[in-house]
């Protein structure tokens, strides 16, 4: 499974217009054979961000059965669904996404895990500038992103 999120930061007076027009748009990319289910969480505090409270921040995931997928979308028919945010709501909103892939906590078992060894690549982009690093894969490898819960007990993973 792979995760393509999206993280939004709108302005407060934009909040009521944003939320109607965002239910429309994921259902739209839910129409895409790419993406099979989306979450919207709101952020509810983000002050590294936002120290006077100006802005709301979203974030959707959506769900794709492949990183195949989820390129494919981003070069057909990601440059349309951009541009339409755009058009409606010009530079006020802030928009960042990445590219995640969950890693298995059997992968995650061995004598000394490391979920950083497994991270092949992350990719974040912004309306202003793509940033990817890339880091040698071994053929027929996946990329894989993740969290690890350093508090947990290693044997509930």
């Amino acid at each position: 499974m792979v995760i393509y999120e999206v993280n939004i930061q709108v302005p407060r007076e934009m909040v009521i217009d944003y939320s109607a027009w965002l239910r429309l748009h994921v259902d739209e990319m839910l129409r895409f054979d790419v993406f099979y289910a989306a979450e919207v969480y709101v952020r509810h505090s983000d002050e590294e961000n936002d120290e006077e409270g100006f802005f709301s921040h979203f974030t959707v995931h959506y769900r794709a059965r492949d990183l195949e997928a989820v390129e494919s979308y981003l070069q057909n028919q990601a440059p349309r669904m951009r541009q339409r945010v755009i058009e409606v709501f010009k530079s006020q909103v802030k928009i960042s996404r990445r590219i995640l892939s969950r890693i298995r906590s059997d992968e995650l078992r061995g004598s000394e895990p490391n979920p950083l060894e497994d991270t092949h690549w992350l990719r974040t982009e912004t309306d202003s500038a793509t940033v990817r690093e890339s880091i040698e894969m071994p053929p027929g490898s996946e990329p894989k992103i993740g969290t690890l819960d350093l508090d947990s007990d290693p044997a509930s993973v």
